[in-house]
């Protein structure tokens, strides 16, 4: 069943991507966790010159991982209704842990 709006049809979908986001009709954020862990995995991989560097301090590397690596896992997450699976997701993601993937 679709929604007509100025005479045209609108197909009714289970779910689209809005600004980035993964919107769900059933309020699911599974979709949005596993971009987000991929996203976390490239920016990662990226900057393993820095993480192997010798030459940066652990301070500074600890940094660097909260300022680029969660904030781009938690990017939008504020609208995410969490599920327990979801939930263990990120955890893995932000402990480094298998369970992140």
């Amino acid at each position: 069943m679709g929604i007509q709006a100025a005479e045209i049809d609108l197909e009714a979908v289970s779910d689209f991507c809005y600004l980035g986001s993964h919107i769900s009709y059933n309020r699911n954020c599974e979709k949005d966790v596993k971009v987000c862990n991929v996203k976390v995995a490239a920016v990662f991989g990226k900057m393993r010159g820095v993480w192997k560097s010798n030459k940066i301090s652990l301070r500074v590397k600890m940094r660097l991982y909260e300022f680029v690596i969660l904030s781009t896992l938690l990017y939008s997450a504020e609208s995410w209704p969490l599920t327990a699976t979801s939930l263990k997701r990120l955890d893995g993601a932000i402990t480094g842990g298998k369970e992140a993937y």
